[in-house]
């Protein structure tokens, strides 16, 4: 268990995949636009209230940094470029 046991784990999984969805919705959008990596960490940190939380985390994680929002931003961005080269 990575984090723990909880109780409410569909919700906890619903709440996550929606995260992910929204992120992935404004890296597209923001990639259509040709808009650098700092705006689109701005336009994902007004349009999802967890990041507060997330960020304090990373400042208080040792493992983790402060480039670990910029790592999943561009995991986003080569998973979509992965993906149109495949059509």
């Amino acid at each position: 268990m990575h984090f723990g046991q909880v109780t409410n784990v569909l919700e906890k999984l619903q709440k996550y995949a929606d995260q992910l969805k929204l992120w992935a919705n404004v890296v597209v959008e923001k990639m259509k636009e040709g808009t650098a990596m700092e705006e689109t960490k701005e336009e994902i940190a007004k349009s999802d209230s967890a990041i507060c939380k997330l960020n304090d985390y990373i400042k208080t994680n040792l493992i983790m940094n402060r480039g670990y929002v910029s790592q999943v931003i561009q995991g986003f961005v080569e998973y979509f470029n992965y993906k149109e080269r495949q059509r």
